[in-house]
C-alpha cells in the first residue's frame, strides 16, 4: 500500500502543485489527476460543455507538469474512467461498451494504489482509460 503521509497529490489545481512542487521533488511524490473517458481525442460534448473542457484542459496539463517533474523523479498521470457501476446519470448508450459492462470503483482504486507505488516509477505523462473500450 502507498506511503500517504509523503506529500502525493490526487487530483490539484495548477497553483497547488506549484505550491506543493518543493514537496513532491523532495520526497519523489506522484500526482494522480481524474479525467474522462475520451479526453485525449477532439471530441464535442454539448451535454456538459464546461466539464468537458475542463477535462481536455486537465489532460493536457496532466502532460505538461509531467514533462517539467520528470527530472525530479516526480510522476504525474490521469486516470480516465468510463461508466461507473455508481454512476446516476447512466444512458443506455453510456451502457454499451465492447466489454459489454460498466467500471467497478475498485478497478480505479486500485490503479490509483499502482500508480502512487514506487513500482510505477517510470509511467509519467499518461492518460489511462479505464472504460472497457468505450472510446474506441
Amino acid at each position: 500500500m502507498p506511503n500517504f503521509n509523503s506529500p502525493r497529490a490526487i487530483c490539484i489545481s495548477p497553483a497547488r502543485i506549484t505550491a506543493l512542487k518543493p514537496s513532491l521533488i523532495k520526497t519523489k511524490g506522484a500526482v494522480i489527476n481524474t479525467g474522462i473517458c475520451g479526453s485525449s481525442v477532439s471530441r464535442v460534448n454539448s451535454y456538459i460543455p464546461a466539464y468537458s473542457i475542463f477535462k481536455h484542459t486537465l489532460h493536457h496539463m496532466t502532460k505538461t507538469y509531467a514533462k517539467e517533474f520528470a527530472p525530479y523523479d516526480v510522476r504525474v498521470n490521469m486516470i480516465s474512467p468510463g461508466v461507473l457501476e455508481t454512476a446516476v446519470d447512466k444512458s443506455e448508450k453510456s451502457l454499451q461498451t465492447p466489454k459489454g459492462k460498466q467500471i467497478n470503483l475498485d478497478e480505479i482504486v486500485s490503479l490509483l494504489y499502482y500508480l502512487m507505488e514506487d513500482q510505477a516509477c517510470n509511467i509519467t505523462g499518461q492518460n489511462i482509460e479505464v472504460a472497457g473500450g468505450y472510446c474506441l
